[in-house]
């Protein structure tokens, strides 16, 4: 019984390990103060500048089609453009950085 015991309590230590140890990445540019409202506009909540891509998060907007080409504001003053790729996840886009210098939180048009 005491072998059973031991190798119950392995498994259910290796199984806390492995839940503690796993955990979604989280780019260290994300500002998760910021909430998105149904009414807000979209903006980009993760900017890979090295890989070239966004995260942009439309919120209850409609969320555009893989292609479109959008542009990127900060402020009133245009700073770059995307396309919009795949995946697409809910209201969360991807999107390639065709030209400009993206951060999080710019606007998405």
């Amino acid at each position: 019984m005491t072998s059973i015991n031991w190798l119950g309590c392995l498994a259910v230590a290796g199984m806390l390990a492995g839940c503690a140890t796993w955990r979604r990445p989280v780019a260290a540019n994300v500002d998760v103060t910021t909430a998105i409202t149904a009414d807000s506009p979209a903006q980009l909540t993760a900017v890979n500048a090295e890989h070239r891509f966004v995260v942009a998060d439309f919120g209850g907007q409609t969320v555009p089609t893989p292609g479109a080409e959008l542009g990127i504001f900060r402020g009133d003053k245009a700073v770059g453009k995307i396309r919009v790729t795949e995946p697409m996840r809910g209201r969360f886009v991807t999107g390639d950085i065709l030209e400009g210098d993206l951060r999080v939180g710019d606007v998405v048009r």
